[in-house]
């Protein structure tokens, strides 16, 4: 069964690959858009597939309309910049809040009274960790170019390098954990099947695609 962690991989993926770059313009960048699009969809993360309501009125909806055109860069914003929690609401983070405090009293001791107060701020919280998560794909992801010739020295070097990145790679369980819970609170599960006759995921080989593309630059 798929979860919204598929999604989560395509929005790193998709986010640390270079706009500018012609892969994002041709084959492999529209399959991966396409991708997203479809998760996006049937995670509830599009805005047309909720009855919304919200008490912010019209800002709200207005940011919502904006989306229906199917614009991707306007899909992948909504997502980046958590402007989905639109569509929810506070009480679907409960667990989560309560983890927050117990988190950072644990780190620094006490919270005034006044910040206990507040409510958690869950968009503040996503963008950050958004953030660092898609500098930490961009390090982790394993080394896929072309090296020029056989160099010992730089094969040692990019040996050291992985070595720290599995590492860094074997201990993101949490922040990944945080980030699905967020764009996911109620833990919803699909099958394949599901996801590719239901929601239009392009059911295609895309490490193969890629490949080929690059073989095609050569």
């Amino acid at each position: 069964m798929i979860t919204v962690r598929s999604l989560l991989l395509k929005v790193l993926n998709y986010c640390s690959i270079d706009p500018s770059d012609s892969f994002m313009s041709e084959e492999p960048g529209v399959i991966r858009k396409k991708q997203i699009q479809s998760l996006a969809n049937a995670f509830g993360l599009v805005p047309a597939s909720y009855n919304v309501n919200v008490s912010n009125g019209s800002q709200s909806r207005r940011e919502l309309d904006s989306l229906r055109s199917d614009d991707i860069s306007s899909l992948i914003g909504f997502i980046v910049e958590a402007r989905f929690l639109s569509l929810r609401k506070y009480s679907d983070y409960s667990e989560l809040v309560q983890k927050s405090f117990a988190k950072v009293l644990a780190a620094y001791g006490s919270i005034p009274n006044s910040r206990l107060n507040r409510k958690v701020n869950i968009r503040w919280m996503y963008t950050d960790l958004l953030k660092y998560r898609i500098e930490m794909y961009k390090m982790t992801v394993p080394f896929s170019g072309m090296l020029e010739g056989f160099s010992v020295g730089l094969l040692y070097s990019k040996c050291l390098q992985q070595d720290l990145n599995n590492v860094i790679a074997n201990n993101i369980t949490e922040i990944d954990a945080v980030l699905c819970n967020i764009l996911d609170p109620f833990g919803m599960k699909i099958s394949y099947h599901e996801l590719v006759d239901l929601h239009g995921y392009p059911d295609v080989d895309l490490d193969k695609i890629d490949l080929e593309w690059r073989n095609n630059q050569y």
